[in-house]
């Protein structure tokens, strides 16, 4: 969600669903923060396949597979509600992985679905 993205004359964006952009095998975790308030408004743990979740011969469990599970808002029972953020107000992202596997062009990158008014 970036400002050049925002329709002419947007006020406000809530975000409706959040993903981080994480490479494997290094990808660990990624992290959005309201740097104004110090709450966290979205945290993703990177998912590799493995033996508790079935064979790792299975699709989508295979070794060294990666999901990225996004986070997602909304009024239907079992999701966080919405929350609105406007121009001025800063986001901090933070990613944390692991840098025994070289992979140059880490970076902290989110995309995502939101609402402007």
């Amino acid at each position: 969600m970036g400002i050049e993205d925002a329709p002419a004359g947007w006020t406000r964006a809530t975000p409706l669903e959040m993903t981080p952009h994480c490479h494997a095998p290094s990808c660990i975790r990624e992290e959005l923060w309201n740097a104004d308030t110090g709450e966290l408004v979205c945290g993703v743990e990177a998912e590799y396949g493995h033996t508790r979740y079935g064979p790792t011969s299975g699709v989508f469990n295979e070794k060294d597979y990666t999901a990225i599970p996004p986070c997602l808002w909304g009024k239907q029972p079992g999701l966080r509600p919405p929350r609105t953020f406007g121009p001025e107000t800063r986001i901090r992202a933070v990613k944390i992985f692991n840098n025994t596997y070289r992979h140059l062009g880490q970076m902290a990158q989110w995309t995502g679905l939101a609402v402007y008014n």
